[in-house]
């Protein structure tokens, strides 16, 4: 949940699309409409299992950040990032897959932004084959 502009923002999946409710009171979230900002996609590799959606503000643009992955099993999970607007309200469009370079095939969820001394890091919990299960910070590019 973020607050911003006088309004307090919540995502939630259905697994098959991304959700934002919005409410000038955090209880009145309870009682408001959610919106639709993500359904389900046409692409294989990330059709699927939508979880943590979370919005950040980098500059005056929201992203947000949501794993999903193939149908059928969870071993093909990573983050990827929608692009919007001024305000997390705003349309989505997809913008990429995160991964790091060295695995970017690999299993990679849950990613939330850090940012230490104006410096954008993109936290996640990976696992690849050599490294396996850990917990991965990278700097955050546009590229």
């Amino acid at each position: 949940m973020v607050y911003d502009g006088g309004y307090y923002y919540l995502l939630t999946t259905t697994w098959s699309n991304i959700q934002i409710t919005r409410a000038t009171t955090i209880a009145g979230l309870k009682t408001a409409t959610p919106k639709v900002v993500w359904t389900k996609d046409s692409v294989a590799a990330r059709c699927c299992k939508y979880w943590a959606p979370e919005v950040h503000k980098i500059g005056s643009t929201w992203y947000l950040y949501y794993s999903a992955g193939t149908s059928g099993t969870n071993g093909y999970q990573n983050v990827h990032v929608l692009q919007g607007g001024s305000t997390p309200y705003d349309t989505y469009t997809y913008k990429g897959q995160l991964a790091p370079t060295n695995a970017p095939n690999d299993w990679a969820i849950d990613g939330t932004i850090l940012t230490i001394s104006g410096t954008n890091y993109f936290v996640f919990s990976g696992k690849d084959t050599t490294a396996g299960q850990a917990i991965w910070i990278a700097p955050l590019t546009n590229a």
